[in-house]
Formats: C-alpha cells, structure tokens, sequence
C-alpha cells in the first residue's frame, strides 16, 4: 500500500492457455518494468486506472491536416517538427514506445504492452474506430512477440476464434 492506493507487483513471468486441456501452455517472460513511479497512471485512485491512449499535440494535428490537404510537403513538415525540439521529443517517445512497449497500471496491476499492442491500441484505426484494451488482445500480443516473432525456429501461428474476432486487423497490423 502506497499512501491510499494499491499496487500490486509486476507479473513478469505469464503463462498463456494453461487452462485448456490437450494443448500444451506457452510461458512468456516479460521485461523488467520500471521503478513504480514511472510507470503510467501512477499515483491515480485505482477507479482511474483504465488504459490511457496517447495525447497528440495539436501541432501535430495541424501538420497531418495541413499534409492531408497538401498545403505543404512532406519534406516541409518533417522539416517543421525537426526545428521544434518539443515535437521532436515526443515523436521520439511514440517511436521508442512501438519499439520497446510501455507498461500501465490497470486497477492496481502493473501491465505491459509490447509495442505491437501499444500501436493498435493508440494508433490502428479498425471498421469502428480505435480498438479497447482487452487482456485477451494483450495476451495475443505476448504469444506473437514472445512465442513467435523473437523466435528464430517459429514462422508464424494459426488463430482459430470466431468471426469478428479481429484477426483480419491483427495481421494488417503485423504487416504494418
């Protein structure tokens, strides 16, 4: 207990499709989190704990639609977030978060997100909209990065659930 609020401890070992008969579990060992403090929505009433997207600067917004309307050039708004150095700042951040993942308190509960699902969750525009957080979605993301992408000997994976499921939007995301 840390002042009124609960934290629990970061899982960093889990243990996906243990309950299934026949099929055989895949461990998963997550990366070091980083000290408790650092780690976002820290410090919020467990009630407040929910999975927080991204904020995108309004500078941002004004570049994208000023692209989108082809007002300037591609070259112009790299050039423009080049000489703003707090936009360069937070470019690198979003880059370094696809890369590396970012770990969320979620009601108490330390939780990693790889850098797949961070993307999809703040950036993957599916038929209705930006996906939710859902643990199973997460634990789908564990079995990819950890079972098979950083695995040399594994070359993919079949996904057997029913329709609608998103599996169409999980693979144009992996493609992405």
């Amino acid at each position: 207990m840390r002042g009124n609020k609960k934290y629990e401890d970061a899982e960093r070992k889990v243990i996906l499709l243990k309950d299934i008969d026949d099929i055989q579990s895949y461990v998963v060992q997550l990366p070091p989190p980083p000290k408790p403090q650092d780690i976002k929505n820290f410090g919020l009433p467990i009630e407040e704990q929910f999975y927080k997207r991204e904020y995108i600067p309004k500078k941002i917004w004004d570049l994208t639609k000023a692209l989108n309307m082809k007002s300037i050039k591609r070259e112009d708004a790299i050039n423009a977030v080049l000489r703003d150095a707090e936009l360069e700042k937070w470019i690198e951040g979003q880059w370094k978060k696809r890369v590396d993942g970012e770990w969320q308190y979620i009601r108490g509960k330390p939780i990693y997100f790889t850098g797949d699902n961070w993307f999809f969750l703040n950036y993957y525009h599916m038929d209705i909209g930006l996906p939710q957080f859902r643990m199973y979605n997460t634990e789908k993301f564990y079995w990819w990065k950890f079972c098979v992408e950083d695995n040399p000997n594994v070359f993919g994976g079949i996904d057997f659930t029913k329709r609608r499921d998103g599996k169409s939007f999980f693979a144009g995301l992996l493609l992405l």
